[in-house]
């Protein structure tokens, strides 16, 4: 008998001693590695011997004084706890079946023959026991295998579907529902390239039917690894980003997949924070790229600017210079002079082109709204442009389609005179002689759609985007370049958006440009104009009146003082507010008070406060270069009556002085 290192342990259970003694000695005689062989003659004893010895096989006699051996088979072979080879003293096929179907491992009939051949007999049923154990061992691995698998499918936080050679699902594990947002039951004989599953590239391009993993899997026989995916969620409706991989799986000597299982992980988090950072980057790069060109364009901007600076300034001292000549005709000196006025109100427009920008750019810009009649704002405006135009002898003509000629808006006045200001000149500037200018004005849904329409030389198509942007004019090409710093649009654009419209632009060159824009409009507005609640004007005449200069700036006091002059006004002179308080306090002649707010010892907003506290009723126009709503309103609440912006207009200030002179005489 065959056994490896170690003897067999066999138990002989058979009461005829004889039949026992020979199992035994033939054993025993042929063994090779020893034979441990135990002879029980009773049921009763066999138990007390396996309660401590664990045998290889056990040799049972069918019939026992106490029993039968069918009582040590439990039902199967692959469950006993040892091999069981049962024999009897007579052939019987019914009870060998039997006894096989009860577990016995084999069945033999006792003889001299069975006896002299039993080693061979026991070394077929060890092995074939060995075998059994093996195979029982393997299923129960394989037991095993399949619940850790199916512990890992449904507890794994990666998603994973079965899909068969057709590519149609045949499982998917819960996290696969999660990722997904689709049940089992919903995903079931789905194709892989259902449509419903809204597969999308990164590019978010829809996945062709060749594309999808699972297909390119079936029909390669290999595994596809790391395809990003999106897929729509049905839950949260919205797509989920995934990376996924395809394995193909074969059965023995099979080169076409019987199955594929893909298995993937959501990613959406990950990419929605690549995208971010995607972005960011691009708005960095953006950003870097704008400020160098900013750089770039406030270079161009601040050459530009300088000559355009210098130029009036040129003509201001330039001409200024030629008067000195005694002998220069009248003619001439009207020339120079018209010359100089020129140059003077050129270089007030940059100047104040810059004012507006800065306070663009720092926000101290407010929005005063106010009701007015759009038409006579459009029309004062148009009157003001006529004796340039007839000059180029260019047509200005309007077009307003308003429901009345009263039609009311609600929006700041001064900042829409402004932006249409800025439009009217700028057409005047590109269009020709012989060219036709159009203003024009209708209602447009809830807005007030406004137009300036011209005949000039238009604008090419890669400017029309710039031609709003800040600094521009110092980039353009020589030959496009005009008078100006280039600001007027930038500002227009600046002022509609803070009236809540947009502004734009058609243009053909050569055939001339449309600038347009739009303000909301109330529709609800309904009250009429209020008159202007200031006293009527009766007079213009100026004589016998006293006013107050306070002015520290020597040329400033001899122009107003020769302004006045001229119009039979006496004046009196002080250079700072401490002496403007004292005059006032010992001389009650005084019909008017011009303020500068900016002077030496006591500024005008002090003196105005303390004289107003003294209980003076005198008026005081505060005369200031400032010109931001905060200093104008800073003037009011002091207690000036009112305000006038230097440089200052010969006719504006004779008409403030005798609306409020004529309020003092009455």
């Amino acid at each position: 008998m065959q056994m490896k290192n170690r003897e067999i342990k066999v138990i002989i259970l058979e009461d005829e001693p004889a039949h026992a003694e020979a199992i035994k000695k033939q054993l025993i005689d042929t063994s090779s590695n020893g034979c441990n062989i135990t002879i029980a003659t009773s049921l009763r004893e066999f138990d007390e011997i396996t309660s401590y010895i664990q045998p290889d096989l056990v040799i049972a006699d069918m019939n026992l004084p106490d029993g039968n051996a069918l009582s040590l088979l439990n039902g199967q072979v692959d469950s006993q706890p040892w091999p069981i080879l049962v024999m009897t003293s007579y052939g019987d096929e019914e009870l060998a079946v039997k006894a096989l179907k009860s577990g016995a491992l084999d069945y033999i009939v006792k003889s001299p023959e069975t006896f002299k051949n039993i080693r061979r007999v026991v070394d077929r049923n060890i092995r074939e026991w060995r075998n059994i154990k093996k195979s029982k061992l393997a299923e129960i691995a394989l037991i095993e295998n399949e619940k850790k698998f199916r512990t890992l499918f449904v507890t794994m936080e990666q998603g994973v579907i079965y899909w068969d050679a057709n590519g149609i699902v045949t499982e998917a594990n819960p996290a696969a529902e999660k990722i997904l947002g689709l049940s089992l039951a919903k995903m079931l004989n789905r194709k892989a390239s259902d449509y419903r599953w809204g597969a999308i590239h990164e590019d978010g391009t829809l996945f062709n039917d060749d594309d999808y993993p699972v297909t390119q899997a079936i029909q390669s026989a290999n595994l596809i690894k790391d395809v990003s995916m999106g897929l729509y969620n049905t839950e949260k409706e919205e797509y989920r980003w995934i990376i996924i991989s395809a394995s193909p799986q074969f059965l023995e000597n099979e080169t076409r997949p019987f199955q594929v299982f893909t298995t993937f992980t959501d990613i959406t988090e990950l990419k929605q924070v690549q995208d971010k950072l995607q972005l960011q980057n691009l708005e960095l790069k953006a950003a870097k790229e704008k400020a160098e060109e900013s750089d770039k364009l406030k270079s161009a901007f601040m050459a530009n600017m300088s000559h355009e600076i210098r130029t009036p300034m040129n003509g201001i001292l330039g001409f200024a210079d030629l008067l000195k000549n005694p002998n220069l005709s009248g003619e001439t000196k009207k020339k120079y002079i018209d010359v100089i006025e020129i140059s003077g109100h050129r270089m007030l427009e940059i100047i104040n082109d810059l004012i507006d920008i800065s306070k663009i750019e720092s926000g101290q810009v407010e929005v005063k709204k106010e009701i007015f009649k759009i038409g006579n704002l459009l029309e004062e405006l148009l009157m003001f442009f006529f004796p340039e135009a007839n000059i180029k002898e260019i047509q200005l003509s309007k077009n307003l389609q308003l429901p009345s000629n009263n039609f009311l808006v609600e929006t700041d006045k001064t900042k829409l005179a402004q932006v249409i200001t800025n439009l009217i000149k700028n057409a005047l500037k590109f269009t020709k002689t012989n060219g036709k200018i159009e203003l024009g004005c209708k209602l447009q849904e809830e807005n007030i759609l406004f137009y300036v329409k011209d005949t000039g030389k238009g604008i090419r198509k890669e400017l029309q985007d710039k031609v709003f942007d800040r600094f521009r004019q110092g980039e353009m090409p020589q030959d496009e370049i005009h008078e100006g710093v280039g600001l007027g649009l930038s500002i227009s654009k600046a002022f509609v958006e803070m009236l809540g419209g947009k502004i734009g632009i058609e243009s053909t060159p050569g055939q001339g440009s449309v600038f347009s824009f739009t303000i909301p409009y109330n529709s609800k507005i309904n009250i009429p104009l209020m008159e202007d609640d200031k006293p009527k004007i009766t007079s213009t005449s100026h004589s016998g009146l006293n006013v107050l200069i306070a002015e520290d700036d020597e040329p400033s006091y001899m122009l107003l003082h020769e302004i006045l002059r001229k119009n039979n006004i006496s004046s009196v002179h002080v250079k700072n507010g401490k002496e403007a308080v004292s005059i006032l306090q010992n001389n009650h002649d005084i019909d008017l008070v011009l303020m500068d707010l900016k002077m030496p010892v006591m500024d005008g907003f002090q003196a105005t406060e303390l004289i107003k506290k003294s209980g003076s009723e005198v008026p005081i126009i505060a005369q200031s270069a400032f010109v931001s709503e905060a200093d104008i309103q800073h003037a009011i609440e002091a207690g000036c009556s009112d305000y006038i912006i230097k440089p200052i207009k010969i006719t504006e200030l004779l008409t403030k002085i005798a609306a409020f002179c004529n309020i003092k005489k009455d």
